[in-house]
Parts: structure tokens; C-alpha cells; sequence
């Protein structure tokens, strides 16, 4: 959609600009095709930096994080880290992984322990993906991408999930939770 924008926006701008007929009409038309085709440009593109498709997650695992609940915290690699009590003290830390048609939740340290869900349908919103499953116990899970150009999720659920995965509010891709301290239990001994 938004390369039609531009290809049209351009296709008119190469119009408007041929025809020479009168050289101040054509120098203002000129000017204002070019600041809308620059609007269109920019509108485009900070779009497509705000929005979040299922492109996204494929291909990746997505781990539970926790917020350390400081507010004044702006920094998210400070603020956010990988779910402490799920990763050290129950180990049922959860990771979900997603494709087109199926959505698995399982547990980090024991995959044998996994749920998975058939997806019934993907409802795409600006910074938000809704996933409607085909299950009793689980119908619906959304991500919401609350960080922009930062591969961290929020997410909700409606339903229940097995007592051996601990869903965490928050999500980040594996590749990335080292920036946030990886998964560090120090001197804990669960």
C-alpha cells in the first residue's frame, strides 16, 4: 500500500514537472507535489516503524520478562529483565514461540512441558497483535510492542495455561535478552 502511495506520488510529480508550458505555474505546482510527495514519504515511513506484523515473531523464541517496577526507570535495559522467579526459583520460565498457524508456550527448562494452539485468526492493530485460538482453556493471547526499534512485548491472555509454565507480563526475543542481563540466577540456589 504505501509503495502505491509513493509510486503514484512520483508518477505525478514526473507529470506535473514535464509540462513547461508556463515556468512559475509549473515552479509552484512543482514545489507543492514535491512537499506532498515528501509528506507521503515521512507518513509512510514513520508508519511502517510503528507498526508490528507477524513477520516479526516468526523465527524467534519469546522469553518471559518481569519489570522491576521502578517507574522513574527510563532506560529499558535497566528496567526490564528475564523473569527472576521463573528462571531461578520454579524453573517454568516460559517461552512461546508463533508461527502462522500454531502458537506453542512452553517451559524453558523442560520443552517437554508445552502447550500447543491452533490459530484460528490474526488481528493485526497499530502496535498490537491478537491471536484468536482454538482452544477451551486458552481463546485469545495478544502482544503489544510498547518500545519501538526494541523487540519487547507486552502480553495478555484470556484463558488459563498449565500451573508448569509461569506467564510472565512482559516478552523479549531470545537473541536479545542478554542486553537486559540474560538469564543470571548469581548466587541463588533455588
Amino acid at each position: 500500500m504505501n509503495n502505491k502511495i509513493l509510486n503514484w506520488s512520483l508518477i505525478l510529480l514526473i507529470l506535473f514537472v514535464s509540462c513547461k508550458d508556463n515556468q512559475q505555474a509549473n515552479d509552484i505546482t512543482s514545489h507543492t507535489i514535491n512537499q506532498k510527495v515528501e509528506e507521503e514519504i515521512n507518513n509512510a515511513i514513520t508508519k511502517s516503524q510503528n507498526s508490528f506484523s507477524i513477520d516479526e515473531l516468526i523465527g524467534h523464541r519469546l522469553i518471559g520478562m518481569e519489570s522491576n517496577q521502578d517507574e522513574k526507570e527510563v532506560d529499558p535495559y535497566k528496567k526490564y529483565s528475564v523473569d527472576f522467579t521463573g528462571a531461578c526459583y520454579s524453573s517454568d520460565l516460559c517461552v512461546i514461540e508463533i508461527n502462522r498457524t500454531k502458537l506453542i508456550i512452553s517451559n524453558y527448562y523442560d520443552p517437554k512441558i508445552n502447550l500447543k494452539f491452533e490459530i484460528t485468526n490474526i488481528k493485526p492493530e497499530e502496535k498490537r497483535l491478537i491471536f484468536k485460538l482454538e482452544n477451551d482453556s486458552l481463546t485469545e493471547l495478544s502482544l503489544t510492542k510498547f518500545i519501538n526499534n526494541l523487540s519487547l512485548y507486552e502480553l495478555k491472555i484470556n484463558g488459563t495455561i498449565s500451573d508448569e509454565i509461569r506467564i510472565s507480563k512482559h516478552l523479549a526475543k531470545e537473541n536479545i535478552i542478554s542486553k537486559f542481563g540474560g538469564i543470571d540466577c548469581g548466587d541463588f540456589d533455588g
